[in-house]
């Protein structure tokens, strides 16, 4: 997919529409994402962000530009040779006040998350 523009916002990242409150995209790197992208994540309860290349080394650093509306969780990204950035990587936003409470669960090509809310259950995947 091309340049999207959604809700007053362009976007220049891949993203796939799942519904009204979750979100997915493609980032390319969280670090060179501005200010509008990060506003723009807010009007979701979950968002998924793809091949964001943060290393193990590096989720404290991409915590402090997170915002504090949602609980992130980490996949960090692999390096596979010594020089160059790292590959993939997965972050996963789930807003704190909509009720749904999930457990993480790391899988080698991605995340699993298993939630409940008002006794209903689901299962997202990410996958790389």
């Amino acid at each position: 997919m091309s340049t999207k523009e959604r809700s007053g916002v362009e976007l220049g990242e891949k993203s796939v529409k799942l519904n009204k409150e979750k979100d997915c995209f493609n980032v390319a790197g969280l670090w060179n994402k501005g200010p509008t992208f990060w506003c723009y994540l807010e009007e979701f309860d979950i968002v998924v962000l793809l091949e964001t290349w943060v290393e193990g080394k590096d989720k404290e650093r991409a915590r402090k530009r997170l915002s504090d509306v949602f609980e992130w969780n980490f996949l960090a990204a692999k390096r596979e040779k010594k020089r160059g950035r790292a590959r993939g990587g997965h972050l996963v936003g789930i807003r704190r006040n909509i009720g749904l409470k999930c457990t993480f669960e790391d899988w080698r090509c991605g995340i699993i998350i298993k939630s409940t809310r008002a006794g209903e259950q689901g299962i997202i995947i990410t996958a790389l």
